[in-house]
């Protein structure tokens, strides 16, 4: 082949792929990245406000002879949902110790000192769930965060959760040892104050 057909071939080469005759000294050009597709958006969650009106937060603690139960009456939270599954939804509550009530005035007065909740230093309570997962029917495995007393500790228990006619039914009943948290006064000596206290909290609420 002839010095002429030849360079005629490779200009005719070089206009149909300019990329195939690169000098070796000129810049590549960084590849274009890969296009991802948007993901698609996730379904808002809604949020079903908690206080008294519609829930309840309460206890019992036991001595060697009787127990007395409690509840507090200034509390507020809240359940981001989907409203048609309760695994998944997220529950955070927020309790006001100093509203604590109980069967005896006079314990109410101690429960609020430093020998129990110690109110003027720890005001507040908090329980913020980390998953709810159903075990079967009704019941439902819930784990979260609780603090009481500046201790924070990983709790789970078993709660009753209900979907019905636009409202949602919970309820949930478990112990815990006060001791962990640091309320740690021991009674009277001859009528000592049992470690484990029983937390309840129970939901009655419309969804919307």
């Amino acid at each position: 082949m002839s010095y002429l057909a030849a360079m005629a071939l490779l200009a005719v080469a070089c206009d149909s792929c300019p990329g195939c005759c690169r000098k070796s000294d000129e810049p590549v050009a960084p590849a274009a990245p890969p296009a991802v597709a948007p993901s698609a958006p996730q379904e808002a969650l809604k949020k079903l406000a908690l206080s008294p009106s519609n829930a309840k937060v309460g206890f019992t603690g036991a001595k060697l002879v009787g127990s007395h139960d409690g509840e507090f009456k200034s509390f507020e939270g809240e359940i981001l949902h989907d409203g048609k599954n309760p695994a998944g939804a997220k529950v955070t509550v927020h309790v006001d110790m100093s509203s604590v009530v109980t069967d005896n005035p006079q314990l109410d007065t101690h429960l609020k000192s430093p020998d129990f909740f110690d109110v003027a230093q720890f005001p507040k309570a908090k329980f913020e769930s980390v998953s709810i997962a159903q075990k079967a029917g009704e019941v439902y495995l819930v784990k979260g965060h609780l603090a009481i007393h500046g201790v924070k500790m990983v709790v789970s228990f078993d709660a009753a959760i209900r979907l019905e006619k636009g409202r949602v039914f919970m309820n949930a009943e478990f112990p815990i040892n006060r001791k962990a948290f640091g309320i740690v006064y021991p009674g009277m000596p001859d009528n000592l104050i049992k470690d484990e206290v029983v937390l309840r909290l129970s939901i009655d609420a419309p969804l919307n």
